[in-house]
């Protein structure tokens, strides 16, 4: 499961952890905006995150309060696939120091699902403030990556893998 700028909702992550649970997910990819009140729900899951810093989380202590590391870009293979996680300030699919099969980024508030370059262009949205009417999460499986509305769980795109 991939999500990105939560900025505190912690009921709506509520709802995101119980999804997740749920659907038994392996890891939860954060792209970053989590906000404090974030983490007291989000350590208790620190060995199944892969997660990176927004521009919202860089006040001083943020990252001695979470429990799983939060660098400005986060690696990690999954499903047979090279992830690359970063929120979007700092980076962008363009700028990476490192090739990946697929891009997870955040920042814009707003769900993208493109190949470019060879490569997958993933961005959940936000679930708490989308600028495109929608809260919305990215589910990752082997067979294929889709955006997911929060609330009706409708698919609003999709590429095979």
């Amino acid at each position: 499961m991939v999500i990105s700028d939560i900025h505190n909702d912690t009921e709506r992550l509520e709802q995101i952890l119980t999804i997740f649970q749920s659907e038994h997910y392996e890891k939860l990819f954060i792209a970053g905006d989590i906000g404090t009140r974030s983490l007291k729900l989000l350590n208790p899951l620190s060995q199944l995150i892969v997660a990176c810093k927004g521009n919202m989380d860089a006040y001083d202590n943020f990252e001695e309060e979470a429990n799983f590391p939060l660098p400005n870009i986060n690696y990690s293979y999954c499903n047979g696939k090279f992830v690359a996680i970063t929120h979007g300030h700092l980076y962008d699919e363009y700028s990476l120091p490192v090739i990946s099969d697929i891009v997870f980024l955040g920042h814009t508030h707003r769900s993208r699902l493109t190949i470019s370059g060879g490569r997958i262009i993933a961005n959940p949205g936000s679930i708490s403030r989308p600028r495109d009417g929608t809260s919305s999460f990215i589910r990752f499986t082997k067979e294929k990556i889709e955006i997911i509305a929060l609330e009706s769980k409708n698919v609003i795109n999709k590429i095979d893998l």
